[in-house]
């Protein structure tokens, strides 16, 4: 439960149709979930732990995370594409304490 902003993001993926027949684009979306902002997100045309990696960090920098005491609880639906190898490396790799399962 978040009391104020920055305890809890939420983030997750989701498919947008497009008007091509078998074409979709994928929305990366990160949410504070006490103020329902939207802190980050990126459209991409392929679903890639790359792109949820290097939006997380963006998200992060933008939002001052590096230089708060208390880092926000990353929560997700444990999707393949964010519990992968890579964006987890990443997350402890920074110090941050997302409070995540580990791939499994």
């Amino acid at each position: 439960m978040a009391t104020a902003p920055r305890q809890l993001w939420c983030w997750d993926l989701t498919y947008l149709p497009t008007e091509l027949a078998g074409r979709r684009l994928y929305l990366y979306l990160i949410l504070d979930a006490f103020s329902r902002k939207v802190v980050g997100f990126e459209v991409h045309e392929t679903d890639d732990s790359q792109h949820a990696a290097q939006l997380l960090k963006r998200t992060a920098l933008a939002e001052g995370i590096h230089a708060v005491k208390t880092k926000p609880v990353l929560h997700g639906d444990n999707g393949a594409t964010f519990k992968a190898t890579t964006v987890f490396a990443m997350l402890i790799g920074r110090g941050s304490n997302p409070r995540t399962r580990g791939p499994e």
